[in-house]
Protein backbone atom coordinates (compact mmCIF):
# COMPACT_ATOMS: atom_id res chain seq x y z
CA UNK A 1 0.00 0.00 0.00
CA UNK A 2 2.98 2.83 0.84
CA UNK A 3 5.21 1.44 -1.24
CA UNK A 4 7.60 -0.56 1.49
CA UNK A 5 8.69 -4.11 1.47
CA UNK A 6 6.72 -6.58 3.22
CA UNK A 7 10.17 -7.94 4.57
CA UNK A 8 11.32 -5.33 7.39
CA UNK A 9 14.31 -6.07 7.44
CA UNK A 10 14.57 -5.88 3.66
CA UNK A 11 12.80 -2.02 4.16
CA UNK A 12 15.08 -1.02 7.05
CA UNK A 13 17.78 -1.96 4.97
CA UNK A 14 16.63 -0.05 1.65
CA UNK A 15 16.12 3.20 4.23
CA UNK A 16 19.24 2.51 5.35
CA UNK A 17 21.26 2.87 2.25
CA UNK A 18 18.77 5.48 0.72
CA UNK A 19 20.01 7.71 3.71
CA UNK A 20 23.53 6.31 3.15
CA UNK A 21 23.49 7.86 -0.43
CA UNK A 22 21.39 11.08 -0.06
CA UNK A 23 23.87 12.28 2.80
CA UNK A 24 26.10 13.90 -0.29
CA UNK A 25 23.39 16.30 -0.95
CA UNK A 26 21.32 16.55 2.34
CA UNK A 27 23.90 17.44 4.04
CA UNK A 28 25.33 20.79 1.77
CA UNK A 29 21.31 21.65 0.75
CA UNK A 30 19.85 21.56 4.16
CA UNK A 31 23.62 23.69 6.01
CA UNK A 32 22.42 26.20 2.87
CA UNK A 33 18.94 26.50 3.40
CA UNK A 34 19.21 27.30 7.30
CA UNK A 35 21.56 30.03 6.00
CA UNK A 36 19.16 31.55 4.06
CA UNK A 37 16.43 30.98 6.62
CA UNK A 38 19.27 33.05 8.98
CA UNK A 39 20.07 35.69 6.40
CA UNK A 40 16.17 36.49 5.95
CA UNK A 41 16.58 38.20 9.19
CA UNK A 42 17.68 41.23 7.47
CA UNK A 43 14.17 41.02 5.62
CA UNK A 44 12.36 40.93 8.57
CA UNK A 45 14.47 44.26 9.53
CA UNK A 46 13.80 45.98 6.72
CA UNK A 47 10.82 45.03 5.97
CA UNK A 48 8.37 44.05 8.77
CA UNK A 49 6.86 47.09 11.03
CA UNK A 50 8.75 46.13 14.44
CA UNK A 51 11.41 47.52 16.46
CA UNK A 52 14.55 46.12 17.59
CA UNK A 53 13.93 44.34 20.54
CA UNK A 54 10.69 42.74 18.89
CA UNK A 55 13.26 41.64 15.37
CA UNK A 56 15.78 40.41 17.89
CA UNK A 57 13.68 38.53 19.90
CA UNK A 58 10.93 37.22 17.49
CA UNK A 59 13.26 36.62 14.72
CA UNK A 60 17.34 36.64 15.18
CA UNK A 61 17.21 34.52 18.12
CA UNK A 62 14.65 31.45 16.56
CA UNK A 63 16.68 31.75 13.43
CA UNK A 64 19.67 31.51 15.23
CA UNK A 65 18.17 28.47 17.34
CA UNK A 66 17.75 26.01 13.79
CA UNK A 67 20.86 27.10 12.39
CA UNK A 68 22.74 26.44 15.26
CA UNK A 69 20.55 22.84 15.80
CA UNK A 70 21.42 22.88 11.70
CA UNK A 71 25.09 23.18 12.13
CA UNK A 72 24.89 20.39 14.96
CA UNK A 73 23.55 17.73 12.72
CA UNK A 74 25.48 18.88 9.53
CA UNK A 75 28.92 18.40 11.66
CA UNK A 76 27.51 14.99 13.30
CA UNK A 77 26.18 13.63 10.24
CA UNK A 78 29.80 13.36 8.69
CA UNK A 79 31.01 10.53 10.09
CA UNK A 80 27.97 9.09 11.57
CA UNK A 81 26.72 5.15 10.93
CA UNK A 82 23.17 5.62 11.71
CA UNK A 83 21.89 7.56 8.34
CA UNK A 84 18.59 6.77 9.23
CA UNK A 85 18.70 8.71 12.64
CA UNK A 86 20.56 11.38 10.30
CA UNK A 87 17.09 12.06 7.86
CA UNK A 88 15.19 11.98 10.70
CA UNK A 89 16.88 14.32 12.37
CA UNK A 90 16.69 16.52 9.51
CA UNK A 91 12.86 15.93 9.04
CA UNK A 92 12.58 17.39 12.61
CA UNK A 93 14.69 20.42 11.44
CA UNK A 94 12.22 20.91 9.09
CA UNK A 95 9.25 20.94 10.79
CA UNK A 96 10.92 22.47 13.72
CA UNK A 97 11.89 25.40 11.58
CA UNK A 98 8.51 25.47 9.94
CA UNK A 99 6.90 25.94 14.01
CA UNK A 100 9.77 28.45 14.50
CA UNK A 101 8.53 30.31 11.64
CA UNK A 102 4.91 29.81 13.06
CA UNK A 103 5.88 31.59 16.31
CA UNK A 104 7.51 34.46 14.59
CA UNK A 105 4.64 35.03 12.22
CA UNK A 106 2.27 35.26 15.54
CA UNK A 107 4.03 37.95 16.82
CA UNK A 108 5.17 39.91 13.79
CA UNK A 109 2.69 41.83 11.59
CA UNK A 110 3.33 42.89 7.90
CA UNK A 111 3.87 39.50 6.60
CA UNK A 112 3.07 39.05 2.59
CA UNK A 113 0.55 35.86 2.02
CA UNK A 114 2.60 35.37 -1.17
CA UNK A 115 5.63 34.76 0.34
CA UNK A 116 4.06 32.68 3.19
CA UNK A 117 2.45 30.54 1.06
CA UNK A 118 5.77 30.25 -1.24
CA UNK A 119 7.71 29.05 2.53
CA UNK A 120 4.56 26.16 2.73
CA UNK A 121 5.64 25.25 -0.81
CA UNK A 122 9.34 24.93 -0.03
CA UNK A 123 8.52 22.66 3.28
CA UNK A 124 6.39 20.38 1.48
CA UNK A 125 9.11 20.12 -1.36
CA UNK A 126 11.24 19.43 1.23
CA UNK A 127 9.54 16.89 3.03
CA UNK A 128 9.49 14.76 -0.16
CA UNK A 129 12.27 15.67 -0.85
CA UNK A 130 14.28 13.51 2.02
CA UNK A 131 14.50 9.63 1.44
CA UNK A 132 12.10 9.26 4.10
CA UNK A 133 8.87 6.77 4.69
CA UNK A 134 6.10 7.80 2.31
CA UNK A 135 3.69 8.03 4.83
CA UNK A 136 5.85 10.08 7.47
CA UNK A 137 6.06 12.44 4.75
CA UNK A 138 2.81 12.44 3.79
CA UNK A 139 1.56 13.04 7.22
CA UNK A 140 3.98 15.51 7.86
CA UNK A 141 3.07 17.73 5.15
CA UNK A 142 -0.46 17.01 6.06
CA UNK A 143 0.25 18.57 9.66
CA UNK A 144 2.30 21.53 8.32
CA UNK A 145 -0.59 22.42 5.44
CA UNK A 146 -3.20 22.67 8.95
CA UNK A 147 -0.80 24.06 10.72
CA UNK A 148 -0.57 27.35 7.88
CA UNK A 149 -4.56 27.43 7.14
CA UNK A 150 -5.11 27.31 11.04
CA UNK A 151 -2.99 29.98 11.72
CA UNK A 152 -2.67 32.04 8.43
CA UNK A 153 -5.97 34.15 10.07
CA UNK A 154 -3.68 34.78 13.07
CA UNK A 155 -0.29 36.37 11.19
CA UNK A 156 -1.47 36.88 7.97
CA UNK A 157 -3.62 40.13 8.82
CA UNK A 158 -6.60 41.15 6.47
CA UNK A 159 -6.81 37.79 4.28
CA UNK A 160 -9.84 37.58 2.87
CA UNK A 161 -11.79 34.50 2.57
CA UNK A 162 -11.65 33.65 -0.89
CA UNK A 163 -7.68 33.78 -0.85
CA UNK A 164 -7.89 31.67 1.83
CA UNK A 165 -10.02 28.70 -0.44
CA UNK A 166 -7.19 28.96 -3.02
CA UNK A 167 -4.53 28.54 -0.63
CA UNK A 168 -6.47 25.97 0.62
CA UNK A 169 -6.97 24.06 -2.42
CA UNK A 170 -3.03 24.79 -3.81
CA UNK A 171 -1.64 23.21 -0.65
CA UNK A 172 -4.19 20.34 -0.89
CA UNK A 173 -3.40 19.75 -5.16
CA UNK A 174 0.25 20.03 -3.68
CA UNK A 175 0.12 17.35 -0.92
CA UNK A 176 -2.06 15.07 -3.37
CA UNK A 177 0.55 15.69 -6.46
CA UNK A 178 3.97 14.96 -4.44
CA UNK A 179 2.09 12.19 -2.86
CA UNK A 180 1.41 10.53 -5.95
CA UNK A 181 4.72 11.14 -7.63
CA UNK A 182 6.55 10.36 -4.42
CA UNK A 183 4.56 6.86 -4.18
CA UNK A 184 5.50 5.69 -7.68
CA UNK A 185 8.94 6.93 -7.13
CA UNK A 186 9.36 4.91 -4.15
CA UNK A 187 8.07 2.06 -5.74
CA UNK A 188 10.55 2.06 -8.57
CA UNK A 189 13.64 2.24 -6.38
CA UNK A 190 12.50 -0.44 -4.60
CA UNK A 191 11.84 -2.16 -7.34
CA UNK A 192 15.35 -1.92 -8.69
CA UNK A 193 16.42 -2.32 -5.12
CA UNK A 194 15.16 -5.42 -4.73
CA UNK A 195 16.97 -6.70 -7.91
CA UNK A 196 20.05 -5.57 -7.03
CA UNK A 197 19.99 -7.52 -4.07
CA UNK A 198 19.18 -10.72 -5.59
CA UNK A 199 21.54 -9.99 -8.42
CA UNK A 200 24.24 -9.60 -5.61
CA UNK A 201 22.89 -12.70 -4.26
CA UNK A 202 22.97 -14.83 -7.12
CA UNK A 203 26.61 -13.09 -7.63
CA UNK A 204 27.88 -14.04 -3.98
CA UNK A 205 26.24 -17.28 -3.87
CA UNK A 206 26.86 -21.13 -5.28
CA UNK A 207 23.79 -22.29 -7.64
CA UNK A 208 24.35 -26.06 -6.30
CA UNK A 209 24.74 -26.08 -2.18
CA UNK A 210 22.88 -22.46 -2.21
CA UNK A 211 26.22 -21.35 -0.13
CA UNK A 212 28.10 -18.66 -0.52
CA UNK A 213 31.00 -18.97 -3.23
CA UNK A 214 34.57 -18.07 -2.83
CA UNK A 215 33.60 -14.51 -3.94
CA UNK A 216 31.62 -14.13 -0.66
CA UNK A 217 34.07 -15.61 1.88
CA UNK A 218 37.00 -13.53 0.51
CA UNK A 219 35.35 -10.30 0.78
CA UNK A 220 33.93 -11.31 3.99
CA UNK A 221 37.35 -12.82 4.73
CA UNK A 222 39.07 -8.81 3.55
CA UNK A 223 36.57 -7.30 5.99
CA UNK A 224 36.90 -9.42 9.04
CA UNK A 225 40.38 -8.73 8.98
CA UNK A 226 40.26 -4.73 8.16
CA UNK A 227 38.37 -4.51 11.25
CA UNK A 228 40.81 -6.70 13.15
CA UNK A 229 38.09 -9.36 14.03
CA UNK A 230 38.67 -12.21 16.18
CA UNK A 231 38.04 -15.55 14.23
CA UNK A 232 39.26 -18.80 12.27
CA UNK A 233 39.34 -20.40 8.76
CA UNK A 234 38.37 -24.10 8.45
CA UNK A 235 38.67 -25.54 5.28
CA UNK A 236 38.00 -28.84 4.58
CA UNK A 237 37.62 -31.40 1.21
CA UNK A 238 35.79 -34.46 0.28
CA UNK A 239 38.41 -37.54 0.62
CA UNK A 240 38.61 -38.87 -3.20
CA UNK A 241 35.61 -37.15 -4.77
CA UNK A 242 36.66 -38.49 -8.03
CA UNK A 243 35.84 -41.69 -7.07
CA UNK A 244 32.26 -40.80 -6.36
CA UNK A 245 31.95 -39.11 -9.82
CA UNK A 246 33.19 -41.82 -11.38
CA UNK A 247 31.38 -44.95 -9.72
CA UNK A 248 28.30 -43.51 -8.87
CA UNK A 249 27.82 -40.79 -11.49
CA UNK A 250 27.68 -36.96 -10.91
CA UNK A 251 24.46 -36.36 -9.66
CA UNK A 252 25.48 -38.75 -6.69
CA UNK A 253 28.09 -36.65 -6.49
CA UNK A 254 26.05 -33.49 -6.40
CA UNK A 255 23.62 -35.25 -3.80
CA UNK A 256 26.67 -35.73 -1.76
CA UNK A 257 27.57 -32.44 -1.87
CA UNK A 258 24.07 -30.37 -0.96
CA UNK A 259 24.38 -33.37 1.92
CA UNK A 260 27.55 -32.45 3.43
CA UNK A 261 26.17 -28.79 3.27
CA UNK A 262 23.39 -29.89 5.28
CA UNK A 263 25.33 -31.40 7.82
CA UNK A 264 27.80 -28.66 7.89
CA UNK A 265 24.98 -26.35 8.81
CA UNK A 266 23.40 -28.25 11.24
CA UNK A 267 26.58 -28.14 13.52
CA UNK A 268 27.52 -24.53 13.23
CA UNK A 269 25.83 -21.08 14.32
CA UNK A 270 23.84 -19.41 11.95
CA UNK A 271 26.32 -16.22 12.15
CA UNK A 272 29.18 -18.50 10.91
CA UNK A 273 29.72 -18.21 6.91
CA UNK A 274 29.62 -21.64 5.15
CA UNK A 275 30.93 -21.46 1.51
CA UNK A 276 31.80 -23.43 -1.43
CA UNK A 277 35.69 -22.54 -2.03
CA UNK A 278 36.16 -24.91 -4.71
CA UNK A 279 34.93 -28.07 -6.51
CA UNK A 280 34.60 -30.09 -3.28
CA UNK A 281 36.14 -27.92 -1.38
CA UNK A 282 34.03 -25.79 1.33
CA UNK A 283 34.78 -22.90 3.48
CA UNK A 284 34.03 -21.82 6.78
CA UNK A 285 34.46 -18.35 8.89
CA UNK A 286 34.00 -18.90 12.50
CA UNK A 287 33.29 -15.56 14.04
CA UNK A 288 34.48 -14.55 17.69
CA UNK A 289 35.81 -18.02 17.70
CA UNK A 290 39.02 -19.28 19.37
CA UNK A 291 41.59 -21.81 17.97
CA UNK A 292 40.80 -24.33 20.46
CA UNK A 293 36.88 -24.39 20.02
CA UNK A 294 37.51 -23.99 16.45
CA UNK A 295 38.97 -27.20 16.15
CA UNK A 296 36.68 -28.90 18.39
CA UNK A 297 34.15 -27.66 15.72
CA UNK A 298 36.42 -29.67 12.57
CA UNK A 299 36.35 -32.78 14.41
CA UNK A 300 32.73 -32.81 15.45
CA UNK A 301 32.30 -32.01 11.57
CA UNK A 302 34.64 -35.08 10.96
CA UNK A 303 32.80 -37.32 12.71
CA UNK A 304 29.50 -36.40 11.71
CA UNK A 305 30.54 -36.73 8.07
CA UNK A 306 32.49 -39.91 8.52
CA UNK A 307 29.68 -41.25 10.10
CA UNK A 308 26.55 -40.68 7.94
CA UNK A 309 25.19 -43.27 5.33
CA UNK A 310 25.45 -41.27 2.08
CA UNK A 311 22.42 -42.70 -0.48
CA UNK A 312 23.67 -44.76 -3.47
CA UNK A 313 26.88 -44.16 -2.70
CA UNK A 314 28.42 -47.88 -1.70
CA UNK A 315 31.17 -46.48 0.46
CA UNK A 316 32.38 -44.17 3.36
CA UNK A 317 32.70 -40.73 2.67
CA UNK A 318 35.13 -38.70 4.80
CA UNK A 319 36.74 -35.24 4.63
CA UNK A 320 39.50 -33.61 5.94
CA UNK A 321 40.03 -30.33 7.31
CA UNK A 322 42.63 -27.76 7.60
CA UNK A 323 41.72 -24.80 11.15
CA UNK A 324 43.72 -21.82 11.33
CA UNK A 325 43.37 -17.99 13.23
CA UNK A 326 43.36 -14.88 12.40
CA UNK A 327 46.65 -13.69 13.42
CA UNK A 328 47.60 -9.60 13.98
CA UNK A 329 48.87 -8.41 10.65
CA UNK A 330 47.10 -10.84 8.69
CA UNK A 331 45.72 -10.54 5.46
CA UNK A 332 43.58 -12.66 2.89
CA UNK A 333 46.19 -14.15 0.98
CA UNK A 334 48.38 -15.00 4.31
CA UNK A 335 45.33 -16.73 5.92
CA UNK A 336 44.07 -19.08 3.24
CA UNK A 337 47.90 -20.10 2.50
CA UNK A 338 48.16 -20.56 5.96
CA UNK A 339 44.94 -22.79 5.84
CA UNK A 340 45.65 -24.76 2.19
CA UNK A 341 48.60 -25.73 4.30
CA UNK A 342 47.33 -26.90 7.19
CA UNK A 343 44.67 -28.99 4.33
CA UNK A 344 47.27 -30.84 2.59
CA UNK A 345 48.78 -31.91 6.04
CA UNK A 346 45.77 -33.46 7.08
CA UNK A 347 45.36 -35.22 3.54
CA UNK A 348 48.79 -36.64 3.25
CA UNK A 349 49.17 -37.59 6.97
CA UNK A 350 46.14 -39.65 6.03
CA UNK A 351 42.64 -38.17 5.51
CA UNK A 352 40.23 -38.00 7.34
CA UNK A 353 41.29 -36.01 9.77
CA UNK A 354 41.93 -32.29 11.32
CA UNK A 355 45.28 -30.45 11.23
CA UNK A 356 45.42 -27.29 13.49
CA UNK A 357 49.07 -26.91 12.98
CA UNK A 358 52.38 -26.00 11.69
CA UNK A 359 52.99 -23.04 9.28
Amino acid sequence: MFSEFRDKGLEAAFLEEAGKNSLRYIRPVMLLSCTIYLLLFVYDLLCLDAGWPEIIKYSLVPRLFIFALCLLIFLFSKNAGNFRLIVNATSALVMLMYASHIYMALHLTGLDPTVEALNIFMLVLALFFLPNRWILSLILSVVSCVLFLLFSPFFLKGLKPETAAVFSVYLLWLTVFMSGMTLRTNSYKRELYAKSVELERLTLTDALTNTGNRMASDDMINRLCEEKRRFCVVLFDIDDFKRINDTCGHTTGDDVLKKIVSLVRENIRERDMLARWGGEEFIILLRETPLEASIEIAERLCRVISSECFENVGFSVTASFGVTEYMPGDGLASILRRVDRRLYSAKKSGKNRVCASGE
